[in-house]
């Protein structure tokens, strides 16, 4: 559980930080979907998973142990990019916890913020979507959260005092 310093620091930042989708990324087993939900609920975000926007045969292939090929995760991450684009557009926030361990990947779900220009020389963060690593030390999670929204709130202070 969240201390209250930091979900008091980070409710009174929810006026401010709208729009914006944070990806917690890191492979299976990381802790992606127990991170982003409480993260989404100290910012009064929506907490997406993104194995729920798994096609049926993507989930039948996963459930026999079959791995997914690129033409499988390619119409996936694509209906993500979708979704984003629709939560952006309406100013949410919105955490989503999805492994996109490539760059490529992550590429096609900044494609859902609409200042994002592919090809540009942004790194691996656009404007509307960020992303944090799950597969860290918790923490080094709450550092990168705290580097992570400090950066594009650098008016409040951010302290991460707590336990995950």
């Amino acid at each position: 559980m969240l201390n209250s310093n930091l979900s008091c620091t980070l409710m009174y930042m929810l006026f401010l930080f709208t729009g914006i989708c944070i990806v917690v990324m890191g492979v299976s087993g990381a802790g992606k979907s127990t991170i982003g939900v409480m993260l989404a609920e100290v910012i009064n975000g929506r907490f997406l998973d993104a194995d729920d926007y798994h096609s049926q045969s993507n989930k039948d292939k996963m459930k026999n142990g079959i791995p997914l090929s690129e033409e499988d995760r390619i119409p996936w991450l694509e209906t993500l990019r979708d979704a984003l684009r629709v939560s952006l557009g309406k100013g949410e926030t919105v955490v989503l916890g999805c492994s996109a361990l490539q760059k490529h990947y992550r590429d096609i779900l900044r494609c859902g913020d609409a200042n994002y220009i592919p090809g540009s020389n942004i790194d691996d963060e656009s404007e509307g979507i960020l992303k944090v690593d799950a597969s860290l030390e918790p923490h080094h999670t709450l550092k990168s959260v705290q580097a992570l929204l400090s950066s594009y709130l650098p008016s409040i202070p951010v302290h991460l005092n707590g336990s995950v």
